[in-house]
């Protein structure tokens, strides 16, 4: 992802007319109460800090003005210098989820207030707030070169540049190319760790609703997952647009949000694919640090996208692996990968070998630790396909209707999930083949004792089904927070 577009107060006031805006409202309200089919808006989800400040997310999609948006704000009564009330608006493409605009959600929500009391509205509606981030951008788009000028400077601003970002009132940009130049797994694992202890045995220690689902018609979904986790000093939102049509741009698009926790002022941006990648990849490890027999030396990978290769890396972090084998469907992904790993600074070539596998059941032939990162609708491993002693990271199946687990691995298995609550709603290894969840990962590592028996009762295969966790977001964008700030 590129560095986005920030159209600051002072800019929407300058591009904005009440003209303009009061046609762009007076339509959303009648959007809202008469085309109930036109439009999408879940009721805002609200997350409590410590110090009893709030972040609530307030997401809808508007088909009428063709216009998917986010609204962000942070509640903080006790600030002094700093508002009590901050915020941003994010407009992303309808058609393809990409992200075309951050915007000052205070003006927004002035000015649109405004507009609502000049048509005679007694209420305040987010439709109104995604309809006029859509205006606003296309307003500011169609002006002259010379009017657009700043926000094409601000554009080739770079995150470093601290000074320049407050002038312009920019917050900075991290990129994905920073991320990983800033954050290794060294200092990764240990983070998700903490972070899935807290998920599982602290629950007053942090904030997380389910996530939220606006449907932008029949092309795709915006998704919001806010955060705040009290031993990590972490307040922030993911949102990740999902579009499985899209050609000539990632399907997952999606930005991550980092608040001040102590004040709820917008410290950073962050691209949200490799900060998913990399936690991902790094609760796997977690779990096979604490599942997998701590000799594993034989790995393997179903699936040849990014997952793949940042699962390599992470397991490689704490095990010391001698033996890669990589299968996926597409032979030329498949030789990529191979070719990638063998470049990666945590191969060593004098120990390591890595093979290229025609077939799944080839691959995980007398593996240690089985890794599937796949895309597929429908399972890609068997029970009868696995040694007696192996541990499972399924990673790829995200929704009730698809599966990467033969109801063979499931049922057999001692199965961890890094939430119960998730894998029953959201995952089809768990919801399709009715296999019984035996542990969180968080409590398993705090309270092992408890699991002994039943882990033992099962044999020696074990399975971790990873979904996510909003905390894992929030932790690992606030480590790289901390990280660069120490740069």
């Amino acid at each position: 992802m590129s560095n986005p577009v920030f159209i600051t107060g002072p800019e929407i006031k300058a591009f904005l007319t009440y003209e303009d805006l009061i046609t762009v409202v007076e339509r959303s309200l009648v959007t809202y109460s008469n085309w109930k089919s036109q439009f999408y808006q879940p009721l805002r989800e609200k997350v409590f800090t410590s110090n009893n400040g709030i972040l609530a997310t307030m997401p809808c999609y508007n088909a009428p003005d063709a216009a998917l948006a986010c609204k962000l704000v942070t509640v903080f009564p006790g600030n002094h210098d700093l508002p009590s009330h901050q915020g941003i608006v994010t407009l992303f493409d309808p058609n393809n989820g990409s992200l075309q605009a951050l915007m000052d959600a205070e003006e927004i929500t002035c000015m649109r207030t405004a507009a609502a009391s000049a048509v005679a509205s007694r209420r305040l509606l987010c439709i109104k707030r995604s309809a006029f981030a859509k205006a606003a951008h296309q307003r500011v788009m169609s002006l002259p070169r010379r009017h657009i000028k700043g926000i094409e400077i601000q554009k080739k601003i770079t995150v470093t540049m601290a000074t320049t970002q407050q002038q312009h009132g920019t917050p900075p940009f991290i990129s994905g190319q920073e991320i990983k130049g800033l954050l290794s797994y060294e200092d990764l694992i240990p983070t998700v760790e903490r972070s899935l202890i807290t998920y599982s045995t602290k629950k007053s220690e942090f904030c997380q609703p389910m996530r939220t689902k606006v449907d932008s018609g029949s092309t795709g979904l915006l998704l919001t997952m806010p955060c705040y986790s009290a031993p990590d000093s972490a307040l922030a939102c993911k949102l990740v647009t999902v579009f499985p049509g899209n050609t000539d741009l990632p399907s997952h698009q999606g930005i991550v949000t980092l608040f001040d926790p102590e004040s709820g002022s917008l410290q950073a941006l962050m691209d949200a694919e490799e900060i998913t990648c990399m936690r991902t990849a790094a609760a796997s490890a977690v779990a096979s640090r604490h599942l997998a027999h701590p000799q594993s030396r034989t790995l393997a990978l179903l699936g040849s996208g990014a997952q793949a290769f940042s699962h390599f890396e992470a397991i490689a972090t704490l095990f010391a692996i001698e033996c890669i084998r990589v299968h996926s469907r597409n032979p030329e992904k498949r030789a990529a990968l191979v070719e990638k790993i063998m470049l990666s600074a945590k191969f060593k070539p004098d120990v390591m070998k890595v093979e290229d596998c025609e077939s799944a059941k080839a691959a995980v032939d007398q593996a240690d630790i089985v890794c599937t990162v796949t895309s597929s609708r429908d399972p890609v491993l068997r029970a009868d396909w696995l040694p007696r002693l192996c541990h499972v990271n399924a990673v790829g199946a995200c929704r009730p209707d698809q599966r990467e687990l033969d109801e063979s691995v499931t049922s057999a298995a001692f199965l961890v999930a890094d939430s119960r609550e998730s894998a029953s709603s959201e995952s089809g290894d768990v919801i399709v083949n009715k296999a019984t969840v035996h542990a969180e990962l968080g409590e398993l590592i705090a309270h092992p004792e408890r699991f002994r028996e039943a882990r033992a009762s099962r044999g020696g295969l074990t399975v971790f089904k990873s979904l996510g966790l909003g905390i894992e977001d929030a932790a690992t964008a606030r480590l790289v927070w901390d990280l660069r700030m120490k740069e």
